[in-house]
């Protein structure tokens, strides 16, 4: 008895101290301010630097206040764990907003044969050095302008810019000295690690992505504004003049990754997507719900290139979708003809489930859907989805472009899933 005595009193020993040891592990930061782009947590009537995120942590941001800080310079590396860094918000006022931009002083615009000129090699900004000459947009008060060009000599209307020898020129009719002056640059709002849980905060001015995962798994976005996003030249494609930068983006896999109650609007791209140009690619139990999506030139995009993938129970469902491709990338795009709800180019996949349903589908430039390089292969399933705006082409397929115009919206793909509602 005596020695079972002794073995049970080790193993609660043990259990109590592995308990004890897990629990207070797992600890809670209070971010309320920023200095010199340094982070600092509360901690009793102290305030210190805060490093790196660790798993298993909570990290709540005050609200009310801007953070010009790239959030995940602060996560660790992958782990291997069941643990989970979660971000949220505390206090009383509006969500955290952590800006991308960087807004110029007055002294940084100089006005040079009608145009104005800055000098970006002494801007501060959270790009790397080789994207401090890769710019998305720049805001002016509350207007956005995105034209890019390629030469000083082709900026002829308000609006557009261009960037020659680490200067930035605009071409821009006002005094635009006293004015709010904003750049946004070729940077991600958010790179995504593994097992991560986000919530009510704003992510803004970002010239890439939102929000990028890479492989990610056990995600979490709930609640988040993103808002005016993309634009930039995407590196090392193409002739070097293709521009890019969706709000959400889950690419070359990913498994068991929500994104819901969020608003997402003004991005150059898609507001949702998955995608990728690889083999052996997995997307599992990705899911985009409840999600409020305006301005942008699509609201949901998917497509896959390569070999053996697998897209498996993905789903877009319960999003209240608006005004794609009426946004301000419309006008400045190359291709004027994607400002569609829904946009597939290709679909490599050796197994294909994909959810579009119980969706509301308001006004948009170019129509419903566009599926390029159609041969009437099953894309996805449809179910229950309400059209409130009859004034579109609904459809277009495949590279030529042939649009089909039915109310009833009766093909393969599609089957009865759309709902007209006059």
């Amino acid at each position: 008895m005596r020695i079972r005595e002794s073995i049970y009193n080790y193993i609660l020993v043990a259990y109590l101290t592995l308990y004890s040891q897990t629990l207070f592990s797992q600890r809670s930061y209070y971010v309320d301010s920023e200095r010199d782009g340094v982070l600092y947590v509360l901690n009793g009537k102290k305030r210190e630097k805060l490093t790196k995120m660790q798993y298993g942590n909570t990290y709540f941001f005050k609200r009310g206040k801007i953070f010009h800080q790239k959030l995940d310079t602060y996560f660790p590396k992958d782990e291997n764990t069941t643990k989970i860094i979660k971000i949220k918000a505390y206090g009383k006022g509006s969500v955290p907003i952590f800006s991308l931009y960087s807004e110029l002083k007055s002294e940084d615009l100089l006005q040079i044969d009608g145009l104005w000129c800055v000098d970006l090699t002494k801007v501060n900004s959270l790009a790397s050095n080789s994207d401090k000459f890769n710019i998305g947009f720049i805001k002016i008060d509350d207007k956005i302008i995105g034209g890019l060009k390629f030469d000083k000599n082709s900026l002829i209307s308000d609006g557009e810019f261009c960037i020659e020898n680490n200067l930035l020129f605009i071409k821009y009719s006002e005094e635009i000295k006293e004015k709010k002056v904003k750049i946004a640059y070729r940077i991600n709002g958010i790179d995504l690690n593994n097992n991560i849980d986000i919530e009510d905060i704003v992510i803004e001015g970002a010239g890439g992505h939102g929000i990028q995962g890479v492989k990610k798994h056990s995600v979490h976005i709930n609640r988040v504004y993103i808002r005016e996003i993309g634009g930039s030249i995407l590196p090392r494609f193409g002739s070097g003049s293709v521009r890019f930068g969706n709000g959400i983006e889950f690419w070359t896999g990913g498994i068991n990754c929500t994104v819901e109650n969020c608003m997402i609007e003004d991005v150059y791209d898609a507001a949702l997507t998955i995608q990728g140009d690889a083999n052996n690619m997995l997307f599992e139990n990705i899911v985009f719900r409840n999600n409020k999506l305006k301005n942008n030139e699509q609201a949901f995009e998917f497509w896959t290139r390569g070999k053996n993938i697998i897209i498996r129970n993905c789903k877009f469902e319960r999003n209240i979708c608006k005004n794609s491709g009426l946004g301000w990338s419309h006008n400045v795009r190359p291709d004027k003809n994607v400002g569609f709800h829904i946009l597939n180019y290709e679909l490599n996949a050796v197994e294909r489930s994909i959810w579009i349903k119980n969706n509301h589908f308001y006004k948009s430039n170019n129509g419903l859907i566009a599926l390029f390089n159609y041969e009437n292969d099953l894309r996805f399933f449809a179910k229950k989805n309400i059209i409130h705006d009859t004034s579109f082409p609904y459809n277009k397929i495949d590279s030529k472009k042939i649009q089909i115009n039915s109310s009833s919206i009766q093909f393969k793909t599609l089957h009865d899933g759309f709902k007209l509602v006059k």
